[in-house]
């Protein structure tokens, strides 16, 4: 019997599951919004 495995990953910030791509590309999208958040207030 064979069996398929998949790596997955959670993200940390909102808990939903996703395939070892897809995690990366998802915390992407996390990180950058992050960054933006952080910078606001620095520059002004």
């Amino acid at each position: 019997m064979e069996q398929n495995l998949k790596s997955e990953g959670k993200c940390y910030f909102c808990d939903k599951t996703f395939s070892s791509t897809g995690i990366n590309r998802h915390l992407k999208t996390h990180l950058q919004k992050k960054a933006i958040e952080n910078t606001k207030g620095r520059f002004t």
